[in-house]
């Protein structure tokens, strides 16, 4: 029998080699496991990590939202406080001027305090010269009378008060007693009609109104034909002794030219607008007034509308002004005296009505 050849590789050394080839499999199988289990924990612990950058990024965040809203509140406050600032430092600017204008007018104050106290001492010493003057049988009078004789007269009017009016009818009527003549004297030209007996009268009765006004008192000279206007002008009350008011205004009554209508209401409004309120009206007249606040339709007007006219203006009449009436009667103009005969007997006052050589 023939003998097998012998080969190098025999099965045993298969059997070897796949031995050899398993144990490397399991080897590497091992080695992997525990790289993958290493891989794992390496996972986790990264992932936790993450989770643990994740809170504190969230945190971050909102302490970073926290920190905006703060820096934005302090922007806010702080804006506040610098307008409020700006509005403070303004408000003392403006407590600054007000506390220099003060002080400026308790300067102008103290100085109107000295010139109001040097006037008044001056007044006093005016009263005592006046005073004494009376005493020695020169009189107390404000003006000069002059006329014939030394005839006093006795009217029942209180000369009193402090703050007077004397309101003088400047109207047409005041030309003449007679409407007739009146009506004639009217169209003359200005310088006749100043030189009107009864103008002239009537001129003497206000210088007379004029002395008899208290040395003490404020004055206003008042005159009304169709409108009542200040003769100075304006409407004011001014002393009767202090400055010239009393000889300008009185004075100013020779350059008058009688003319117009009669209206009692526009004095009585004017009256109303003196601050304070006249304590005492001493009115000059001659008739019922012929003018009214509205516009007259005709030329011609009764007596029963005159003392409609009348009673209306009365109405208007301020409470507590006492009037002093003196009426120089006018021709046919009958319910003149009564009418204000009772104004004067309603307000406290005096009614004169005197004769034609007075005063």
């Amino acid at each position: 029998m023939a003998r097998r050849k012998l080969t190098t590789f025999s099965m045993s050394f298969l059997d070897v080699m796949s031995c050899g080839l398993g144990a490397v499999v399991l080897v590497f199988f091992i080695l992997n496991h525990q790289k993958i289990e290493a891989f794992a924990e390496d996972n986790e612990v990264l992932l936790a990590e993450m989770r643990r950058l994740d809170f504190l990024s969230e945190e971050n965040n909102l302490d970073l939202d926290e920190i905006e809203a703060t820096i934005s509140e302090m922007e806010r406050k702080l804006f506040e406080t610098r307008r409020n600032e700006a509005a403070i430092r303004e408000q003392v600017e403006d407590d600054e001027a007000l506390l220099r204008a003060k002080l400026s007018g308790l300067s102008d104050e103290e100085t109107r305090i000295e010139t109001l106290a040097q006037q008044v001492d001056a007044q006093k010493a005016q009263v005592e010269a006046l005073q004494a003057e009376g005493e020695s049988g020169g009189g107390t009078s404000l003006r000069e009378l002059e006329g014939e004789g030394s005839r006093q007269y006795l009217s029942g009017m209180r000369m009193d008060g402090k703050h007077i009016v004397v309101a003088i009818d400047t109207s047409a009527s005041m030309l003449d007693e007679t409407l007739v003549n009146a009506i004639r004297r009217r169209n003359l030209p200005a310088e006749q009609r100043r030189t009107s007996e009864k103008w002239l009268r009537t001129l003497r009765t206000a210088n007379w109104v004029a002395a008899s006004l208290p040395i003490d008192s404020q004055f206003e000279l008042i005159v009304f034909n169709d409108k009542a206007r200040s003769i100075l002008g304006h409407t004011t009350w001014r002393p009767s002794t202090t400055g010239d008011h009393l000889e300008r205004a009185f004075n100013a009554l020779d350059d008058i030219a009688p003319e117009g209508g009669t209206n009692l209401a526009a004095l009585i409004d004017l009256l109303g607008t003196l601050a304070p309120t006249p304590d005492r009206v001493f009115l000059v007249t001659d008739g019922l007034p012929t003018i009214g606040r509205r516009t007259p339709r005709d030329n011609t007007i009764s007596a029963r509308e005159r003392l409609r006219l009348f009673f209306e203006a009365v109405d208007l009449v301020t409470p507590g002004i006492v009037f002093n009436v003196i009426l120089l009667p006018l021709e046919g103009d009958n319910a003149a005296a009564g009418a204000y005969w009772e104004l004067a007997r309603s307000t406290g006052g005096s009614f004169l009505s005197p004769s034609s050589d007075w005063p």
